[in-house]
């Protein structure tokens, strides 16, 4: 059980490192809708099981329009923490497999069971807003940041799950770009760092 244990976690480590090496191998952070004309050949991917849903459209609310992630990514989490607490929290019980570590088995499977339940708490909770000229997302301390796209200057696609947005006067954010809508968010945000560009060429001209 153990072995099978460890040959399904180091699988999932592989296809995460793949992915991850597939979506930089075009040059790691590419410019907002320029993805490469290379399309993945394997459609078991975790990042388009993470895409499942994002086709849909987003939510309206009066003046808001909100992108939660996708049931793809939520999905893709529940199994993955189904194969951590299934195969891999019995190996720190076993002193052939874990070692030295037995003695501090519970320590770690509480630690674990911590990550996850924030990872999971963070990936339900999670969700984009547009509001006219503001975008308002939630950070790692669950606290939600407001962001006035008249300052936007670029976003990059920084791997296969995350946006990293640049603004004026302030550090690159990271965003979560696994969400509903995203075609929508892409197209929106596009078309507002077009308009940035433009008046910025209005203002410097006088």
């Amino acid at each position: 059980m153990f072995i099978y244990g460890i040959a399904i976690f180091v699988a999932v480590i592989f296809v995460l490192g793949s992915s991850s090496k597939w979506a930089r191998s075009f040059r790691g952070e590419k410019e907002l809708g320029k993805r490469a004309g290379a399309v993945m050949s394997d459609d078991w991917s975790l990042e388009v099981i993470s895409e499942v849903g994002s086709k849909k459209e987003p939510h309206h609310t009066f003046t808001k329009t909100n992108h939660p992630t996708t049931w793809g990514v939520r999905v893709l989490f529940a199994v993955l923490s189904v194969v951590v607490y299934v195969y891999v929290f019995p190996m720190f019980d076993d002193p052939k497999v874990s070692g030295g570590m037995v003695a501090y088995a519970a320590e770690i499977k509480w630690a674990l069971l911590a990550c996850l339940g924030y990872a999971a708490a963070y990936i339900l909770a999670f969700e984009i807003t547009l509001d006219g000229h503001e975008l308002q997302a939630m950070s790692g301390f669950f606290r939600t940041k407001t962001y006035d796209l008249r300052d936007l200057k670029e976003v990059t696609e920084n791997g296969p799950y995350e946006w990293k947005l640049y603004f004026t006067d302030r550090a690159p954010v990271r965003m979560m770009k696994s969400v509903v809508g995203v075609q929508t968010l892409r197209q929106h945000l596009s078309e507002v760092m077009q308009a940035n560009r433009m008046e910025h060429a209005r203002t410097a001209r006088g």
